[in-house]
């Protein structure tokens, strides 16, 4: 294909997924005399819908990994590119139906017929494509399912903090477009810490993958924040009680709770009788921090306050 050079704002640009207008633009320095063009597109998310539409109506799927540091705006870029994907037929209360934190929410989703949605919109893709546990069933699940996708049309999207992170054969094989949000610096525009983002796409003859441009993204409004938070949050419960559980999951979660919750009240009555100093508490019950074994005793104190107290002890 043949690169359109130009320097003037508001020229066209020709690229991967079709022509866009330049909305600014920086000329970077290498230091050796060249320099390096750097475009910030107008209304690529539009376009990369649209790309994504046409893979579609050729029966292909849509595989999208967004990248970005903590805080970056990941969810964000994928809350935009979802609901500009599916134009108005899509609302806020559809994060619920494409949301999925694990394996089972998506055997779950595969398995309903009635489901109209098409999505998984993945948050911490690592979880469970992480390039360290290609061995473990749910990876070897997802990549399982990541072949039935084609020609289910489905649309995936998963967020990592790092590409390097993620399965290998989920990027460098079946991810079509790579989102990577980052602060950037552009004149007109200015230092913008959220809301803009790289794009790259997977060429379909030689597999590489071709850079496109940066665009731009707004916040994610309030009343899907209001969605998003509560789902994510419950999923990082469920995540936690695996890790404190050693990875038994919810068969042990009731014993471990009920047993902590005993531990604590046995705890928070030496605590109350003066009858063992602090420093012996926290070493006995497994305290390493000091404001940790604080929040253990206000916890429970609170807890018999509301009358939850655990009996028999």
């Amino acid at each position: 294909m043949v690169r359109i050079k130009t320097e003037q704002i508001g020229d066209i640009r020709r690229t991967p997924i079709g022509d866009c207008e330049i909305l600014d633009l920086n000329l970077i320095d290498h230091g050796n005399g060249s320099y390096f063009t750097r475009y910030l597109l107008k209304d690529l998310l539009a376009k990369l819908a649209e790309d994504m539409h046409k893979n579609v109506s050729r029966d292909y799927d849509n595989v999208v990994l967004i990248t970005g540091g903590e805080g970056s705006g990941k969810s964000a870029a994928m809350y935009w590119l979802l609901r500009t994907f599916k134009g108005d037929s899509w609302t806020d209360e559809d994060i619920r139906e494409c949301y999925t934190y694990n394996m089972d929410f998506m055997r779950e989703r595969m398995q309903d017929e009635d489901w109209g949605c098409g999505m998984f919109w993945m948050d911490e893709t690592t979880q469970i494509a992480s390039n360290r546990d290609w061995q473990s069933s749910d990876n070897k699940d997802f990549v399982s399912m990541l072949e039935t996708f084609r020609s289910k049309k489905f649309l995936f999207g998963g967020c990592a903090p790092k590409l390097e992170r993620v399965d290998v054969y989920l990027r460098d094989f079946r991810m079509r477009y790579h989102i990577h949000v980052q602060p950037v610096a552009f004149p007109t525009t200015g230092y913008m810490p959220r809301g803009i983002f790289e794009l790259f796409k997977r060429d379909a003859q030689s597999g590489e993958m071709r850079h496109v441009g940066y665009g731009l993204y707004p916040d994610m409004p309030i009343e899907a924040k209001q969605i998003y938070l509560p789902l994510k949050e419950h999923c990082q419960d469920e995540l936690r009680q695996r890790i404190a559980t050693g990875g038994k999951g919810n068969k042990y979660k009731f014993m471990y709770e009920s047993e902590k919750k005993k531990n604590n009240e046995i705890m928070l009555k030496l605590h109350d009788l003066k009858a063992v100093d602090d420093d012996l508490l926290m070493d006995l019950f497994g305290y390493t921090n000091r404001g940790t074994y604080q929040n253990a005793l206000s916890t429970t104190r609170r807890r018999n306050k509301d009358g939850d107290k655990v009996e028999d002890l």
